[in-house]
């Protein structure tokens, strides 16, 4: 595996991709798995990669300055009476160290069928840019899950004389944030899913502004249940949440709104919020509390979404 990193300015985020892969590589282009940026491959050196390389040439300038003086250099002419000396001495520039951070969570592209290695959650091939919205959805599912197991693997790392750092852990509300990056991240993972499965259907081909008014028509529709629907019976024909019950429907259409409070009201629950999840109006100005469950369950409601929409549209 050999590191590369997004050249966006605003990522700059570190992957790796399959060494043999990527030797046999005959694209011109790379993609970002992060964010879906594409530049020429030699763009996407990483930071360590250039100062290593730049640790080279200081080098090898140096090594030949320093052999051209040598050469230059006189012996001391005793006949002449005159006597000069000239001493090189030369100590090589010294190279940075090239250390690459490792990754284990490696992907293999259903569609080019070449591997790669990502941080995180990923949703694009570094190789052809393409992926299939399910293994997408999948992949960055369970980074999600492991990433709710957080607190419990440090409480059984943790030794005792080092149990200040789960303390603070509490003290600083770090598993609450984590539970609401957690369903910010399974409704991106959710949305982008079916947003990937539209583009399928629609079938935009490769022309911009076909894929333009796709995008458009598609907006953050899968980010709200009814919105979702109307879409989605545009673009496939059905309803994509025929596949859940009436109470699964409403928990769905529940997480999806607590997302939205979470991120632009800091939780605060507000009427509309109370309304659609049936909580009692005591409720409105209350805080919206999580648990691990909470995603658990919603990952799986999503999950039954997508898979639906693709078996029925046939993708």
């Amino acid at each position: 595996m050999i590191g590369r990193q997004c050249p966006g300015a605003e990522c700059r985020r570190v992957f790796r991709l399959d060494g043999a892969a990527f030797d046999a590589f005959e694209g011109h282009r790379l993609y970002c798995p992060y964010c879906g940026a594409t530049a020429p491959p030699e763009e996407f050196l990483t930071d360590q990669q250039r100062r290593y390389a730049e640790s080279r040439v200081a080098r090898a300038v140096g090594d030949w300055l320093s052999g051209e003086l040598a050469r230059l250099a006189t012996r001391p002419r005793p006949s002449s009476g005159l006597s000069l000396t000239i001493t090189i001495r030369h100590t090589p520039a010294p190279l940075v160290p090239l250390v690459e951070r490792l990754s284990r969570r490696h992907v293999v592209c259903v569609a080019c069928d070449l591997r790669y290695a990502v941080f995180g959650m990923a949703f694009y091939c570094p190789f052809c840019g393409l992926r299939e919205p399910l293994s997408v959805f999948d992949e960055n599912a369970q980074v999600i899950e492991q990433e709710l197991l957080l607190p419990a693997r440090l409480r059984s790392v943790v030794r005792p004389e080092e149990s200040q750092i789960l303390r603070e852990w509490e003290e600083l509300g770090l598993h609450e944030t984590l539970v609401t990056n957690a369903l910010v991240n399974a409704v991106s993972a959710y949305e982008t899913a079916l947003r990937g499965l539209s583009h399928q259907a629609a079938n935009p081909g490769a022309d911009p502004g076909r894929r333009a008014v796709v995008a458009k028509e598609i907006g953050n529709s899968f980010q709200n249940v009814e919105r979702g629907r109307e879409c989605g019976q545009r673009i496939f024909g059905f309803d994509i949440y025929s596949c859940l019950s009436s109470p699964e429907l409403d928990y769905l259409s529940q997480m999806l709104q607590a997302r939205h409070i979470l991120t632009h009201s800091s939780g605060i629950i507000d009427d509309r919020y109370a309304s659609e999840a049936g909580r009692p109006t005591s409720d409105v100005g209350q805080r919206l509390c999580l648990r691990d469950g909470d995603i658990l369950r919603l990952l799986q409601l999503m999950r039954a979404v997508v898979v639906h929409t693709k078996q029925q549209a046939g993708l």
